[in-house]
């Protein structure tokens, strides 16, 4: 169908950065223009999108593209085109249009001025309740308990009262912001995250911030829990039959605020029967608080790091499901 076609806009505004051909597997920073021969399965916040492999309008690549505004264009054999070829590795001004697309060498002070007027004025401090201090039924959390329990949770739970068939809408458990806050504070997260924060290396280099990230995930996914916090958790693992794989979904008080949508910052996980304790999922999704696409999210639109809080819908996994989507 597209055998012809060599340039299609998928979404149209411009942008700034460094122009940069990127592997798969490497992480893009904020400020590049990336250009990819293949499609990533998934990708933090840049400053604008080339592909040369064909997308399709609601591919992952293009939503983010939607949601941070950003020029993103298939440009059939980019790297071979003049105009482009001699840009890479240089700051550039991109600009995807109808029919066409425009690409010029940019100076570093246009870079910094467009990103600076993008950023939010003032700071956002997002909403933490932390008087409820038990994991409770959905069928028991109430719409207006987003503020302990995570938008994603309280939707879930107030959707069941919705009148959909039996088995619709999951079963399950909401596991509240108090859990995320007392465990980082049982192991002194929080002191050691502004500490890194606050290093020179860390606030001046991407790369830096990739590695120390990655690093603070792995504490976090090692450490212990208060016994309490065990206890708690091997009588919610217990209320499910002994071989039913537990969706553990993150589910934070920085998602769905005004102009950040936070959509895809953060992972689930699943404990299978086979897996051992529960606590090994939830630190993992404790610790994707910390991954470096939330970080710089985060960080972009200036939202506390350290009153983000991460709640936890827990409901049965489904197997070999049909299909599988997120509204």
């Amino acid at each position: 169908l597209f055998a012809d076609v060599d340039y299609l806009a998928m979404h149209v505004a411009e942008g700034y950065g460094l122009l940069r051909v990127m592997d798969v597997n490497e992480t893009p920073n904020a400020r590049d223009v990336v250009l990819y021969e293949a499609l990533p399965n998934e990708l933090p916040r840049v400053g604008g999108i080339i592909t040369t492999a064909m997308q399709t309008p609601l591919s992952h690549v293009n939503l983010r593209a939607i949601q941070d505004n950003l020029p993103n264009a298939f440009i059939r054999d980019a790297l071979h085109q003049a105009g482009i070829d001699t840009l890479i590795g240089k700051y550039v001004h991109y600009k995807v249009e109808q029919p066409n697309f425009t690409i010029r060498a940019a100076t570093k002070t246009e870079v910094d001025a467009f990103y600076e007027s993008r950023r939010p004025a003032k700071g956002q401090i997002p909403i933490r309740d932390l008087s409820k201090t038990k994991i409770k039924p959905l069928d028991s959390i109430s719409f207006a308990e987003s503020a302990s329990f995570g938008v994603k949770c309280a939707n879930v739970a107030t959707m069941r009262k919705f009148g959909f068939p039996q088995g619709t809408i999951p079963n399950g458990y909401g596991i509240p912001f108090y859990f995320y806050d007392e465990f980082m504070k049982y192991n002194g997260f929080y002191a050691k995250a502004q500490a890194m924060l606050a290093d020179a290396s860390f606030q001046s280099d991407f790369n830096v911030q990739v590695q120390r990230l990655a690093d603070f995930r792995k504490e976090v996914k090692d450490a212990p829990m208060p016994p309490w916090m065990m206890a708690e958790l091997t009588t919610l693992q217990r209320s499910f039959p002994a071989d039913t794989p537990i969706r553990c979904r993150s589910s934070t008080n920085n998602e769905d605020l005004p102009g950040f949508s936070g959509a895809g910052l953060y992972d689930s996980k699943t404990q299978h029967p086979d897996e051992g304790h529960l606590s090994k999922s939830i630190k993992q999704v404790y610790a994707s608080m910390w991954n470096f696409r939330a970080f710089d999210e985060r960080e972009f639109y200036r939202i506390d790091h350290f009153v983000a809080a991460m709640g936890i819908l827990v409901h049965p996994n489904h197997e070999n499901e049909k299909a599988n989507g997120v509204g």
